[in-house]
């Protein structure tokens, strides 16, 4: 076993990589065990792109198979810490000097240094990137009265920078501190960053520059993942306890206790979160229906045991992805006389209306036979007397 265990899948959910120590794992999309590699290094990351399944080794070093286990020739990167894939299959890998970003055989350095997490949006033009220093107060703006606005207040000591970067030039579309230290950056398919930083998660623009919610959790998060095609959002939280959030009315989904370690996050299509553990075993659970499975060990690897207590309510995340799909607005929602203060008034309004409308015809009525009754009397109908 390692302390640095990544996962990562494929885009289709039909394929699972895991790092444990030196080996490298790969699982098909049920967590049945398809095939490893021995490595002469550790492994810190792993990605999966459409072609091939890549890792990155402790000394720098990225290594990678193709589908029918071709190797593919290794590129050295010294200092490298972190691996990200595309969904087009373009790697970026964080470095002391920049990320090198590799696409057909060639690669081009971005110049952003120090970068300690990375992530691709929602194509190969888009990165997120996480570092231990604050991105630089833009200028102050001129207004039209020729008054130059009062420059932003510096950050607080001890923020990190969270930069949205155009993956191809490396400029910067805009960035925010964030109290640190980030442990994670991951892309949500409802169009924005998901960030765990400290002991939070905040929800941040595309364009990096407006943050939209933070949730806030008792202990330290150590990792997040974002669903690329749905509305959720996973982190882990003091190392076993795994709480969802749903991204369009904000609402917590609930939260999922695992008896052993957690150490990294991903999520398969349609909502199924993929909780990588220690010893490189995972479990799946579908947010839609609450249903939970586990992966099969490994040939050569014993079996393990371990307790998974899930507490959702797949009805929020179900509700959240029907009114994403509807514009955010709701399709049909009941509200009670509790729920909504002029139900009371409505219903009192009503009742006059009709008590009003009852004795207005029972006047009608009334008047009625009264007329028919004095016509009688005066004989003033034929046929009567």
């Amino acid at each position: 076993m390692s302390e640095v265990a990544p996962i990562a899948i494929s885009a289709d959910g039909g394929t699972i990589a895991r790092g444990d120590g030196p080996e490298l794992l790969v699982y098909d999309g049920t967590g049945t065990p398809q095939w490893k590699q021995f490595l002469d290094d550790v492994v810190v990351g792993v990605g999966v792109a459409p072609d091939r399944t890549v890792a990155l080794l402790s000394t720098g070093r990225v290594v990678g198979w193709r589908a029918h286990l071709t190797a593919i020739d290794p590129v050295d990167i010294p200092g490298a810490t972190r691996i990200a894939v595309s969904t087009e299959g373009v790697l970026a890998v964080a470095a002391p000097d920049g990320i090198h970003v590799i696409e057909s055989g060639s690669a081009v350095t971005l110049p952003f240094k120090d970068a300690r997490c990375l992530c691709f949006g929602p194509d190969r033009g888009t990165l997120g990137v996480a570092t231990p220093t604050p991105p630089t107060p833009m200028a102050p703006k001129v207004g039209n009265g020729g008054k130059v606005a009062p420059p932003p207040p510096p950050p607080p000591p001890g923020s990190w920078g969270f930069h949205a970067i155009d993956a191809r030039s490396g400029v910067a579309w805009g960035g925010l501190a964030l109290p640190g230290p980030i442990a994670a950056v991951a892309w949500v398919g409802a169009g924005m960053w998901a960030i765990a930083h400290g002991n939070a998660v905040s929800l941040v623009s595309p364009d990096g520059s407006t943050l939209l919610k933070t949730w806030t959790e008792p202990g330290p998060v150590t990792a997040a993942a974002g669903a690329p095609d749905g509305v959720a959002v996973a982190a882990v939280v003091d190392g076993s306890t795994i709480v969802v959030w749903e991204v369009v009315g904000f609402k917590c989904a609930g939260r999922i206790t695992v008896s052993r370690p957690v150490i990294d996050l991903a999520f398969a299509p349609k909502n199924r979160l993929v909780v990588g553990l220690d010893d490189a075993d995972l479990t799946f659970v579908d947010l839609f229906t609450g249903q939970i499975t586990r992966s099969e060990p490994h040939p050569g690897r014993g079996r393990n045991n371990w307790g998974v207590k899930a507490e959702l309510e797949p009805g929020v995340i179900r509700g959240a992805a029907v009114r994403k799909g509807a514009g955010k607005v709701a399709i049909a929602r009941y509200v009670g006389a509790i729920d909504d203060p002029a139900y009371e008034r409505r219903r009192w309004q009503s009742c006059l209306l009709s008590f009003g409308l009852f004795l207005f015809l029972l006047l009608v009525c009334a008047g009625c036979l009264g007329g028919v009754w004095i016509a009688y009397l005066m004989k003033l109908i034929p046929g009567f007397g």
